[in-house]
């Protein structure tokens, strides 16, 4: 994975806990960040399933990761479910 400045960051992350076909939860061990988990809740409405994301995340090195997480972080995690969120409408019709 290629965080900051194109640099290679490794990421290893493991599921903790998984409640099938409703939820998991992933957690970092390995990566970037101080502290990472990513829930995803699945839930079936009348007009399909409805995917819903639960992240914290904590950033290292005190103010500078602070600063960092302003700067790009905080945008490139907004991108990358941004991004999800679009194929997902245009592979399957998903209203965001």
């Amino acid at each position: 994975m290629k965080v900051v400045f194109g640099m290679p960051m490794a990421w290893l992350s493991e599921v903790s806990h998984c409640d099938e076909p409703h939820r998991f939860v992933y957690q970092q061990a390995v990566g970037p960040f101080r502290f990472w988990s990513h829930e995803v809740c699945l839930t079936e409405a009348d007009d399909g399933i409805v995917v819903e994301d639960i992240v914290f995340y904590a950033m290292p090195w005190a103010w500078f990761g602070q600063y960092m997480h302003a700067l790009l972080i905080g945008g490139k995690l907004q991108r990358i479910f941004d991004t999800r969120s679009e194929y997902l409408q245009q592979r399957w019709g998903v209203d965001p």
